[in-house]
Parts: structure tokens; C-alpha cells; sequence
């Protein structure tokens, strides 16, 4: 997969790996683990798994997409790129948005590495490749010609009726037998498949951050926040900016007034002081 950002080119292919060996934190649980217990673990639905990768180099963001990306206790998923632990800007339950340094936004290729857990199936890892551009697929060989077949013979004509006599109109002479059909030729085998030609030029596609307004609410909609026309909502996160640490907050996806929103509300002890703010992930394409 190829995209476009600000003049650059962004390509991105599953790591292939396995998860024990891309992931230190996990080589002693995933040593005493079977084939047959790993390939389980992957058909779990609920397990934390990227499914793709965008990188916003002008505003040195990049967007993570998959699913069970939350964790238990509400904090934000741990991401690495290269070992190193990066600064998670937002994060919702299948995007989260990380600061990049400027290191890496120079060309090559880097593993990325999310966790939600010490779990193996609340890990995974993806390989992203930044530069000029993608690499390129290798092009199938073209396959041999059939051979053509055989024409068969031509068939016989038959004969032309005798011409009536002048004047009248003589009858219509008969119709001559026609000749046998020739015999079909074998039909030659069939040429394996050409490569497919490259792909249509991608599109752009660009995120901003609304916040909603901060309020003391445990009941929805609370604090919410919704995209303007012609984008769409990808997620969001809420912050408790004011208050005691045991008041957590937990958020949604919903409708207000017929509009998608992303809504935040208090969660934990009751309290009159704390507030809690909605942040949204609202992107478009170009």
C-alpha cells in the first residue's frame, strides 16, 4: 500500500515475522508457546492487531489504525518505532496518533510496535518503510503461445440448377448438397496471466483535533465533539484536565441531534469539581 504526503511517499507491508521475535517483551512468555497456541492467538478476534499505517510528514503525526487498541486501566497503548517509545498525542479504541521525531522522518525502514498489555495477543507489530517511493513488486513472467490449430478441409460446392428458356421464367434449378464440415482444430493451451499494472494515483488525506467544551458531567453526551462537513470521525479521547486522580473518564461514538460525535463523561467517585474534556479525530481525503 502507497500514499501521498506533502511530496512524499509513505509504503507500508505487513512484517511477515513472527510476533515472539519482533517484540523483546514478550520472548519468555512466547517461548513456551506451540505453533498450534500462536496460530489461535491470531484468529482471536479480540486480540490487538494493526491493520494499517499513515504518516502526515508535514505535521510529523502518524495515525495507527486496527482494533483493541484500549487498555484495561484507561491509559494510553505503549507504541515503540525502532525500540524507541514515542509520545501518543490521541487514542481511541482503533486509532491512535503519535508525535514523530525528526529522525524518523528520514527515508528507510522501521518496526513499529503497539501494546496494550503484557499479553501476547494485547501486542503486535508492523513494519513501515518512509521514502521517496515504494518498492516495487516483482512482474510475472509472460507465459508461452498456444500452438494453433488445424483448419479443416473445405466442404464441396453443389451443383447450379439448368437456366429456363427465354421468355418464361424457368423453374428454380435445385439446390446442390452441402459439403461436409471440416473437422475443428485442438485449441491451443491457454497463456498464463500477464502482471497487473500499476495502481491509480492515491489520494491525500489529512486529520485535525477538535476539542469539545469541559464539563462535569457522568451522563452522556457530556462533553462531545463532532467533524465538519465533508469529514469524517475516526475516533477521539477524553482528558480530565481538573480534578482528583481517581476520577477517570471513558468515551464513545454517538449521535447528537442526528450528528456522529465523539462524547466523554466522568467515570469513578462522584464529584462536583472535575470536568472532563471530548477530544476528536476528524479526517478528510483530497
Amino acid at each position: 500500500m502507497t500514499k501521498f504526503f506533502a511530496g512524499k511517499t509513505l509504503a507500508v507491508r505487513l512484517r511477515m515475522s513472527s510476533m515472539a521475535t519482533g517484540l523483546g517483551i514478550l520472548a519468555s512468555v512466547a517461548g513456551g508457546l506451540s505453533l498450534q497456541t500462536q496460530a489461535r492467538a491470531q484468529d482471536n478476534q479480540s486480540r490487538t492487531l494493526i491493520t494499517n499505517v499513515d504518516v502526515d510528514t508535514t505535521q510529523r503525526l502518524m495515525f495507527i489504525h486496527g482494533r483493541q487498541f484500549s487498555t484495561t486501566t484507561g491509559a494510553a497503548p505503549v507504541v515503540r518505532v525502532a525500540e524507541i517509545g514515542l509520545t501518543v498525542k490521541t487514542y481511541g479504541s482503533s486509532t491512535v496518533v503519535v508525535e514523530l521525531p525528526p529522525a524518523f522522518l528520514q527515508p528507510g525502514s522501521y518496526l513499529l510496535t503497539l501494546s496494550t498489555g503484557p499479553n501476547l495477543d494485547q501486542n503486535d507489530a508492523f513494519d513501515v518503510t518512509i521514502g521517496t517511493t515504494g518498492p516495487k513488486g516483482d512482474t510475472g513472467a509472460q507465459g508461452p503461445q498456444g500452438p494453433k490449430g488445424d483448419t479443416g478441409p473445405q466442404g464441396f460446392k453443389g451443383d447450379t440448377g439448368a437456366q429456363g428458356p427465354q421468355g418464361l421464367q424457368g423453374p428454380k434449378g435445385d439446390t446442390g448438397a452441402q459439403g461436409p464440415q471440416g473437422v475443428q482444430g485442438i485449441q491451443g493451451l491457454k497463456g498464463d496471466t500477464g502482471a497487473q499494472g500499476p495502481a491509480g494515483t492515491p489520494r491525500s488525506f489529512s486529520c485535525r483535533y477538535p476539542t469539545g467544551a469541559t464539563v462535569n458531567s457522568y451522563s452522556y453526551p457530556g462533553s462531545y465533539v463532532g467533524c465538519l462537513p465533508g469529514e469524517f470521525l475516526t475516533g477521539g479521547a477524553c482528558t480530565v484536565p481538573s480534578g482528583s486522580q481517581t476520577i477517570g473518564a471513558e468515551g464513545t461514538i454517538t449521535t447528537v441531534s442526528g450528528s456522529v460525535v465523539y462524547a466523554c463523561v466522568l467515570a469513578g467517585p462522584s464529584s462536583t469539581t472535575a470536568k472532563v474534556r471530548a477530544e476528536g479525530i476528524c479526517c478528510k481525503m483530497y
